[in-house]
């Protein structure tokens, strides 16, 4: 049957290798270009260098934030806290669960731990207590409740005499603390702030949490 005037025809092996060929030695003729140019001009080399880093980080920004929007089932779920009061009442991670909530990891005998005392207290004030429970580390009640009072804390407050609870949370001494973990509706760890924090930090560590659960 004739070929209608119409249908295209059949490149010829020999035309599709050409034109491959032709393609590799234009990309290699490209790439030597721009490698020449970066050798002869610092200022081609710096603007290089920054466009690539600018890309890395909007990239790597971009696949963070699609992980935690995508997978937030997937986070670590947080360990019991301990059954023991200080003051408040009996908390869980069942009863923290429905909305964002900080866990801070404290000591009396801790020297910075004082420094961020504040800034919890504020941020308590401003989410609801119910939302932030402190536990101190390896302590003994007098000595932690001296401290509590010292630090004008509302929010509740556990003792983990032995430290297992603590130790659970990757936390495995006093030289460790502060660390507080934010954990997301779910009951799940967002993620763990090291030494002591500004109320601006804490504020800006939920919100990012509330919103990468929605």
């Amino acid at each position: 049957m004739p070929i209608a005037p119409f249908a295209p025809r059949p490149v010829p092996r020999e035309l599709e290798a050409s034109r491959a060929r032709l393609a590799i030695i234009a990309a290699v003729i490209g790439i030597a270009a721009a490698l020449v140019a970066i050798a002869v001009s610092p200022g081609v080399r710096h603007a290089v260098g920054h466009a690539e880093r600018s890309v890395r980080h909007a990239v790597g920004t971009a696949v963070d934030h699609a992980v935690d929007k995508v997978f937030p089932d997937q986070l670590p779920k947080a360990a019991a806290l301990p059954s023991i009061v200080l003051t408040g009442r009996p908390t869980s991670v069942a009863t923290l669960k429905g909305r964002p909530a900080l866990v801070t990891f404290w000591s009396a005998s801790c020297a910075t731990c004082a420094t961020g005392a504040g800034a919890l207290e504020a941020t308590a004030r401003r989410i609801s207590d119910a939302r932030v429970v402190g536990v101190a580390y390896g302590g003994h009640r007098a000595t932690d409740l001296a401290f509590i009072a010292r630090a004008r804390w509302s929010f509740s407050n556990l003792l983990d005499a032995s430290g297992s609870v603590t130790r659970r949370y990757g936390i495995t001494k006093a030289a460790d603390l502060p660390v507080t973990v934010v954990l997301n509706a779910k009951g799940r760890i967002a993620k763990t702030l090291h030494g002591p924090q500004s109320a601006a930090q804490l504020a800006a560590a939920l919100r990012a949490t509330e919103s990468n659960t929605k």
